[in-house]
Formats: C-alpha cells, structure tokens, sequence
C-alpha cells in the first residue's frame, strides 16, 4: 500500500482478452490484456491533475517489444477533497502481434501521477508468458 502522498502499481499482470485470469500462455497473435491494479494516496488525490500508465511488452527471447509499444493511457483526474485514495483497474489490450512459439513475453510498467507541478513515479512488471500455437 502506498504512503498518503505516494502512488503505486500494486500488481501488473497479462490476462486472457477481457478477464482477471492470468495468462501463463498466450496463443500466438490473439489479443490479451494488460491488467494495472492502481492507487494513489489520499493526501496525493487532493491535488491530483492527471494519470498516466506507459507499457511495454517485451518478447524476451529476442530482447525486442513488439510492434506498437509502448501503450500509453492517460487519463485528467479532478482533486479529491474526500480523504479516500483511488484505487482503479487500468485494462490495455496487446493485439496485432506475432512471435515464435515458445518465445517469452514479460510486460513492464511505469505509473506517473502528475499534481501540478509535482510528479510521483511507479514502474512494475508481470511475470513471463510463454507464446503457445
């Protein structure tokens, strides 16, 4: 859990398209999912401005991103006088991609939270997948 003024990628995982399952293999060339679980402090919320998550995914074996990463979401935020943090689910699709069977995809993250003229940084990464026919 990140500190009041903190904020934090919890967890970063590829998922089956449109699910919360985690995807230990994916099929070569469909669609799936980046899943970012988020938060961002209380006393950060109240002077919050904007969020942006920037992901890349990696094929490992051939230490190359595939085609058109990174994946950036971006997103105002008004300031939040209620004393809560945010916590959200960012959902970015990876689709248009081709690899070899067995090759290895990882995706790595970074998380910035703008607050005027502040920033907070974050960066995470998922677990590999394994490209399967």
């Amino acid at each position: 859990m990140p500190g009041t003024w903190d904020a934090e990628i919890k967890l970063l995982t590829l998922v089956d398209e449109n699910t919360r399952f985690t995807a230990p293999t994916v099929v070569n060339g469909k669609t799936f999912d980046v899943l970012a679980d988020v938060e961002i402090g209380a006393d950060l919320m109240k002077f919050v401005t904007k969020h942006e998550l920037f992901v890349s995914v990696l094929n490992v074996s051939t230490g190359a991103p595939l085609p058109g990463q990174p994946i950036v979401f971006s997103e105002v935020l008004p300031p939040q006088g209620n004393n809560l943090p945010l916590n959200r689910e960012i959902r970015l699709p990876v689709a248009g991609w081709k690899a070899s069977e067995g090759d290895i995809l990882k995706a790595v993250a970074s998380y910035k939270v703008s607050a005027g003229v502040n920033t907070d940084y974050s960066t995470s990464d998922t677990t590999n997948s394994i490209v399967t026919t």
